[in-house]
């Protein structure tokens, strides 16, 4: 797994950056607001103010929380599945990364 981004919770949601080769944007993670279908997203992802993409809330068997991501733009060869995950580790830009494979 690759970590292509480093994001900070905060009351709203999270927010940090995404960066790979070709993309380097500020992004955000907000809770999806309206009425919620039994399959919709919990969360919205925007890049720079323009929606990128959503995430879902998932928790492990061991209890721990995780959101996944589907990420999609026009710059982009085909969407991007990923995962935000915290770390018991110190890390260098935030409290949780943004994870992808293949």
């Amino acid at each position: 797994m690759r970590t292509i981004g480093f994001f900070t919770r905060d009351e709203d949601g999270f927010i940090g950056r995404i960066d790979t080769l070709s993309f380097q944007h500020k992004a955000v993670i907000l809770p999806r607001l309206g009425s919620q279908k039994k399959h919709s997203s919990d969360y919205m992802v925007y890049a720079d103010g323009v929606e990128l993409g959503e995430a879902w809330r998932h928790t492990n068997e061991t209890g721990k929380v995780f959101l996944t991501l589907r990420l999609d733009d026009p710059s982009f060869c085909h969407r991007i599945d990923c995962q935000l995950v915290s770390d018991d580790k110190r890390l260098p830009f935030g409290n949780y990364r943004l994870v992808w494979s293949r």
